[in-house]
């Protein structure tokens, strides 16, 4: 294909297209965005004692 700067062309999913009239072809065109900072933090303890309840392996 051909390299736009600006615009997302992946494989093995194309963020493009064709119109169906063929006559335009769409492009997704990347937003330049500013990391956001850390605001929360999610901390689960003993994950694996809730875990076997609810998937009990059978022992």
């Amino acid at each position: 294909m051909f390299e736009q700067p600006g615009y997302e062309l992946r494989f093995p999913v194309g963020c493009w297209d064709i119109s169906p009239d063929g006559e335009r072809f769409l492009m997704v065109q990347l937003e330049e965005r500013k990391p956001q900072p850390l605001t929360e933090m999610v901390l689960v303890q003993n994950w694996f004692e809730e875990l076997r309840g609810l998937a009990p392996t059978g022992k």
